[in-house]
């Protein structure tokens, strides 16, 4: 074989090799975002259930205020909150939370259950 052909070849393996490993790596972030995402999905389930099942009238305690806080934490406010309507339903979220109104997080649960998968 000439030495034109075999770079001509190698070249070409290496640009194969790149297609090859770009590839790999996007299915290996595509794969890590799932599993983060369904993480987050059982995480805030378990959040969900706890607090449905504390009853109303249940007095703040130190358990409660930490699932709170975390419910809290796992619904960021962005700076476009105000114009989406579950962005409006986070932000009723987190005053509920603040005023630790067991009830109304409930009803925002309720809420933000009903038009999105997130819990």
């Amino acid at each position: 074989m000439p030495a034109d052909q075999l770079v001509l070849i190698s070249s070409w393996a290496s640009i194969a090799s790149l297609v090859v490993a770009v590839i790999s790596l996007l299915l290996v972030r595509s794969i890590k975002a799932n599993i983060i995402r369904f993480r987050r999905k059982q995480r805030l389930k378990e959040l969900a259930t706890a607090i449905s099942g504390c009853a109303a009238t249940t007095p703040p305690s130190d358990e409660l205020n930490s699932i709170c806080d975390s419910l809290g934490r796992n619904f960021p406010v962005r700076p476009w909150s105000k114009l989406t309507k579950r962005g409006r339903l986070v932000i009723a979220l987190h005053q509920k939370i603040e005023q630790r109104d067991l009830r109304g997080i409930k009803e925002v649960l309720k809420d933000i259950d009903s038009f999105s998968e997130d819990i």
